[in-house]
């Protein structure tokens, strides 16, 4: 009497696909802007004469009087560069600074956000590549206005906002702010961000949240304190 087969056996497989399989994530022509950046920043750094690598260093020691955090000349160099890059500074910074420099406090800004079905007039068009204001060409637009005091500041801010939010958020948290321009000149009339705040978010409607917030930065790569406002979008009348 010959034996009975043995029942045929499932293999279950578990884990993630192979990665040949997986669908490949393609950057974002600001996410391959933010590498090729880095990349030169860190094919800089060599270049540099041994007095400029110095004045990094003594830099660094200046910012860490007690030298515990452990920061070097070279740290410094990729730090001011980066936060430059961010704040739509292109080029290096190949000479420290004799100091770190002082950033004072913003000039006053409004921040009003309201909704209406037709354009409410001029406004800036977000730039096909880059976040700078300079690049920026006059559109008609949805009424979202970042109005600016009459005081100025000496560098760059850089402009964050989160998705429209719903009207029970009272104050968002740090991970839903997106940076959406940089201001490079402060006007006293008014700029209106509608086009580059929609290049990123849907629109908001009456009764929903939007949160701004600004950090200045010097043209050293330093940035100061955040200013940060929540308003409630208004129908327009």
């Amino acid at each position: 009497m010959s034996a009975k087969p043995s029942p045929a056996r499932l293999k279950i497989v578990t884990g993630s696909a192979p990665a040949a399989s997986r669908p490949r994530r393609i950057p974002s022509p600001r996410q391959q802007q933010v590498t090729a950046h880095l990349s030169l920043i860190s094919r800089t750094w060599p270049t540099l004469t041994d007095a400029q690598r110095q004045g990094f260093a003594d830099l660094a020691k200046l910012w860490s009087p007690s030298g515990k955090t452990g920061l070097s000349g070279l740290s410094i160099f990729q730090s001011l560069n980066g936060v430059r890059f961010s704040a739509g500074y292109s080029d290096i910074l190949t000479d420290a600074p004799l100091r770190p420099d002082f950033v004072g406090k913003l000039p006053d800004f409004t921040v009003t956000a309201t909704h209406s079905a037709l354009p409410a007039g001029p406004g800036l068009s977000a730039p096909s590549t880059g976040l700078s204001l300079s690049d920026a060409t006059p559109s008609a637009g949805p009424s979202f206005s970042l109005v600016i005091g009459s005081a100025s500041f000496s560098g760059n801010v850089q402009v964050l906002a989160t998705r429209p939010l719903s009207s029970g958020v009272s104050k968002p948290s740090p991970r839903q702010f997106t940076q959406i321009a940089v201001l490079s000149e402060l006007d006293p009339g008014g700029i209106n961000i509608a086009s580059f705040y929609l290049s990123v978010f849907p629109a908001p409607i009456p009764g929903m949240k939007v949160a701004v917030q600004m950090y200045p930065v010097t043209p050293n790569g330093f940035r100061g304190n955040a200013f940060t406002q929540t308003v409630t979008v208004t129908a327009a009348p």
